[in-house]
């Protein structure tokens, strides 16, 4: 069986850029060519596409993904899903990493919004020349 980027487009729901960015990355082998100069997948490059989303859909890196398949074409499912399990902890810290960052950075802008509605008391001076200024946070 062989289709095209278009088919394999359709049938794995990867966008025909990205597929041509993935064979670039060396994450999907280049295809065979038909007559006429068309890709022609197979329903190996189906499977290791879905493979790519899946791994993409949850954060990881095309180095990690590269990683990933090639443990994928050389080991058994045992070692695959060992290493897999590693990069997905790994994902998982930097996601919590990313998630307390965020908050702080929420309760930052709370504050600020905070100073901005409370009334600036007698404050006549320039922004720049305020010693006690909380427009954006605490002087």
């Amino acid at each position: 069986m062989a289709i095209t980027i278009g088919d394999l487009a359709n049938e794995t729901g990867v966008k025909t850029r990205t597929i041509r960015f993935y064979e670039e990355k060396g994450l999907l082998p280049r295809p065979r060519r038909s007559e006429s100069g068309y890709r022609l997948y197979s329903e190996q490059d189906i499977k290791l596409l879905r493979l790519i989303r899946s791994a993409r859909s949850l954060g990881l890196s095309i180095r990690d993904v590269g990683a990933l398949l090639a443990t994928a074409e050389h080991n058994s499912c045992g070692s695959f899903q060992g290493q897999a399990a590693r990069l997905i902890v790994d994902k998982l810290e930097q996601v919590e990493a990313s998630i307390r960052e965020m908050e702080a950075l929420k309760e930052d802008v709370s504050m600020a919004m905070k100073n901005l509605s409370d009334e600036a008391e007698g404050c006549e001076t320039g922004i720049l020349e305020c010693t006690d200024c909380r427009c954006l946070g605490d002087p």
